[in-house]
């Protein structure tokens, strides 16, 4: 009797460890977060186990050869509690290894939805078109942002005498500069419209101080592209010349729907405004033009580099004048020039130094 309740311990025992052992190794494909293989070695392990149990059990009884050819089918229920716990832990863990397999492919395919649409749009408008889901992506928001125009001047005529690789060249370069300042002080871009850009602040993401941030994006564009400039006449090419035009106000932004197609963009008499902002700007032969309603919104701590044009200028289609205020970049011009003499200068003495070794 003895000897017999013995073997009984020892025989659940080793069912016990090997159960116990199947269940790590199903817990480490869980890791793997491939559902299938966590099913398929928890169903075999399972099986397993219980074709051990019933080998063991019968091995005990009979007291014969451990691999009998009859099996005997009446088991107890505590002798198949080990197999059906290893299928319930089994259940458990593929449940969960399909919901984070789920949810790791959403991860990626909507990491890759971003990846794509970056390469078409500023990184801020590509996560809100992510976000969007399919019943509300045609819900437009009205908010008041600044909306600020760079363009070209002159490329029409550059690029009618111009190799089209060249132009395509010429107009990445610049691209590159401006994509860059305005990423740096938090604006978003909207479009891009031939040799123009259309930049938003405070419309796609929350910026306290978005027309601040406008007027140092603008600046620093200036500055970029001056020197920008000067380092295309070394190579005597022709100078780069750039307008802004900007203006604080109320616009609807959200996404166009035409013919199957969708553009997420801002509309509105601020874009307009914006717009003609800039052609101002060449007008008056000057590079920045904002409007009074943008500095209001700066307190009043322009610097000294800006200055009031005088009287309400009136714009087509509208019937209240606007205020001007004119930025006077020829100290950014200097600079720009101080800069390229030292760059120049350094270059000279990194030059003579090389002939002299």
């Amino acid at each position: 009797m003895l000897s017999l309740t013995h073997d009984t311990g020892l025989r659940t025992f080793d069912i016990l460890v090997t159960a116990l052992l199947l269940i790590l190794i199903v817990a480490k494909t869980t890791l793997r977060f491939r559902p299938a293989l966590v099913l398929c070695t928890g169903l075999l392990g399972s099986g397993a186990l219980a074709v051990l149990d019933v080998t063991m059990l019968h091995h005990a009884d009979a007291g014969s050869t451990p691999f009998p050819v009859i099996v005997h089918l009446d088991i107890a229920l505590a002798d198949l509690a080990p197999p059906l716990a290893l299928v319930s832990v089994t259940m458990v863990l593929w449940l969960q290894a399909r919901r984070t397999r789920l949810l790791i492919d959403a991860t990626v395919a909507s990491t890759l939805r971003a990846t794509r649409l970056a390469r078409f749009v500023s990184p801020d408008v590509a996560r809100r078109l992510e976000t969007l889901d399919s019943a509300g992506i045609l819900k437009n928001s009205r908010r008041r942002v600044v909306v600020m125009f760079v363009d070209l001047r002159g490329f029409t005529a550059y690029a009618e005498k111009t190799e089209p690789e060249i132009v395509g060249a010429f107009l990445e370069e610049f691209r590159e500069l401006v994509i860059a300042e305005v990423f740096r002080t938090g604006g978003t871009i909207d479009k891009f419209l031939g040799d123009g850009v259309l930049v938003v602040f405070g419309g796609f993401t929350a910026q306290q101080a978005p027309a601040a941030s406008s007027l140092a994006c603008g600046t620093a564009i200036l500055r970029a592209v001056n020197a920008w400039s000067r380092r295309r006449s070394r190579r005597d090419l022709p100078p780069a010349v750039v307008t802004i035009g900007a203006h604080y106000g109320e616009v609807l932004i959200g996404v166009l729907a035409a013919g199957g197609m969708l553009e997420h963009t801002v509309i509105g008499d601020t874009v307009n405004v914006a717009q003609r902002l800039q052609t101002f700007a060449k007008e008056l032969g000057t590079s920045f033009v904002v409007s009074d309603e943008l500095f209001k919104e700066t307190t009043g701590t322009l610097d000294a580099d800006w200055r009031n044009h005088g009287p309400r200028h009136h714009i087509k289609g509208r019937d209240d004048g606007i205020s001007l205020w004119l930025y006077d970049d020829r100290g950014d011009k200097a600079l720009t020039t101080v800069n390229d003499r030292n760059e120049t200068m350094d270059r000279e003495l990194h030059d003579d130094a090389t002939i002299q070794a």
